[in-house]
């Protein structure tokens, strides 16, 4: 059964956005990010939510987080 979560993102200007983007970096740090299917959001917490449509509303949805790689000073990679 697939999971699905809500978030709600309130008010109360640069605070609220920095919970919420606090929240959302968990959320993807957690691998959950794939699970959430809907995001309600009034005042502080719906600058964020503008600032995440913007990024995220063209790319693809994928269900597993992307990697990063880091690039070592020699050129091979971890």
């Amino acid at each position: 059964m697939t999971q699905h979560i809500g978030m709600a993102m309130s008010g109360g200007g640069h605070r609220a956005s920095g919970w919420a983007l606090g929240t959302m970096f968990y959320l993807v740090h957690a691998g959950k990010h794939a699970e959430l299917a809907v995001i309600s959001s009034v005042s502080g917490g719906s600058i964020t939510n503008g600032v995440r449509l913007l990024h995220f509303a063209a790319a693809p949805r994928s269900k597993k987080p992307a990697r990063s790689r880091q690039t070592r000073h020699d050129g091979s990679h971890r």
